[in-house]
């Protein structure tokens, strides 16, 4: 029942914060001319998002994001989700692979 709340909240979240959530992408891009654009929530809470007092602070992880991904035929959209210290991304399956592949390079190992 909980999870089922936290998705419906997060839904509801990222379709305010979005738009329509799922859009097409009509724009000239790397990917094809119709991509769809999809949102997916990635959990950052194990990455170096704290400041020095504990606090939640993504702010240079999404400047990152977003200069790597918005531009050179990219467009994304980032958003932070606090509850549970995660980042919604809005962009098209090939930038989401090289999305989930450049925060990989950040995990403690």
């Amino acid at each position: 029942m909980r999870s089922t709340i936290f998705a419906i909240r997060l839904i509801l979240l990222v379709l305010s914060s979005v738009g329509l959530g799922i859009a097409q992408d009509s724009s000239n891009t790397k990917n094809s001319t119709f991509d769809e654009r999809i949102v997916i929530a990635y959990s950052v809470k194990d990455l170096a998002v704290w400041t020095e007092d504990n606090k939640f602070d993504p702010s240079i992880l999404t400047a990152l994001i977003e200069a790597k991904f918005n531009g050179e035929g990219f467009r994304i959209a980032v958003q932070v989700f606090y509850p549970n210290q995660s980042l919604l991304i809005t962009a098209g399956t090939e930038e989401h692979d090289q999305i989930a592949k450049t925060l990989e390079k950040f995990k403690k190992k």
